[in-house]
């Protein structure tokens, strides 16, 4: 498994993928609208728009050739796509996605908080990552999230961390008035 920046190449494959998923996993829960919009939002020429301008960064999960996952994140740290194919969820490529946005958050964008509106399905996967929800589920334009977040650090105090909500939290500190609990690159807080 490799899990890499997405070059401008591989942008179709991978919004073609986001879709496939998102009729399989997402849209039976949208109105009408919300789907429509959502076709809207991952428009190829505006997508290739805000990749080549880095105002998102793509990256994906590959078994060989074949594009297994996709994960796009802005510059402040909000996830804006999180799909991993059907057949494949469950085996840790969205943990593996998840922690490369982490990576790239505290050491290449400063970032240390990750936000997502997590849709009605991927709540319970997001909190197994570490994030939290912030507020109840929303809607707004037929589209159903709950939105998320997670502190993240450049990484835990010793090489034996592990990351995204295995349970073995074992390095913590502080952050502005929340304990942060470090585990790996990926944080949560209490």
């Amino acid at each position: 498994m490799e899990i890499r920046m997405l070059g401008l190449q591989e942008l179709s494959l991978a919004l073609d993928l986001v879709w496939e998923v998102f009729e399989q996993d997402v849209a039976p829960s949208y109105r009408e609208e919300g789907i429509e919009k959502f076709r809207e939002y991952i428009c190829y020429e505006d997508m290739s728009r805000r990749f080549q301008t880095r105002e998102l960064y793509f990256f994906g999960a590959f078994e060989g050739e074949k594009l297994l996952g996709v994960i796009a994140v802005s510059r402040t740290g909000h996830i804006c796509l999180f799909f991993v194919r059907k057949d494949q969820q469950g085996k840790g490529i969205g943990k593996m996605l998840y922690q490369k946005v982490c990576e790239l958050c505290t050491q290449g964008l400063a970032v240390n908080r990750v936000t997502m509106n997590a849709t009605p399905n991927a709540v319970n996967s997001c909190m197994h990552l570490g994030m939290r929800a912030v507020d109840r589920e929303q809607e707004a334009g037929g589209m159903r999230f709950t939105p998320m977040e997670a502190y993240v650090t450049a990484g835990g105090e010793n090489s034996n961390d592990h990351c995204c909500g295995s349970g073995d939290w074992n390095a913590s500190s502080s952050y502005g008035n929340r304990r942060v609990l470090r585990v790996g690159s990926i944080s949560k807080h209490k």
